[in-house]
């Protein structure tokens, strides 16, 4: 009766075992489930990250380029603003001009 107890608690032990390799398996199955769909989502949010680092990079190059353009354009309203105010004070000095010979 001893062995057929001890053959019966081997017995038990062993589908004891193979319930926690059975277990164990299962458990290595959705880890390595998990880890493949963190995978995915961290190769599509450093695509995404990429994504808009180059939208911000275009976008800076876009403002320096607007920024050139409005410093070219200021020089230029300068430069008409100082041709104006010459071509005004050399009419007012014209016009001077005439009323003295006229007088």
């Amino acid at each position: 009766e001893k062995h057929i107890n001890e053959k019966n608690r081997v017995s038990s032990l062993q589908r004891e075992i193979e319930q926690y390799q059975k277990t164990i398996l299962d458990l290595e199955n959705k880890n390595r489930n998990a880890n493949f769909e963190m995978l995915k989502e961290v190769d599509s949010l450093k695509q995404e990250n990429q994504r808009v680092s180059d939208l911000y990079s275009q976008s800076q190059k876009n403002m320096d380029v607007k920024e050139a353009e409005i410093k070219n354009l200021r020089r230029e309203v300068d430069n008409l603003q100082d041709e104006l105010y010459y071509l005004q004070k050399k009419n007012k000095d014209i016009a001077l001009h005439r009323d003295d010979q006229a007088k």
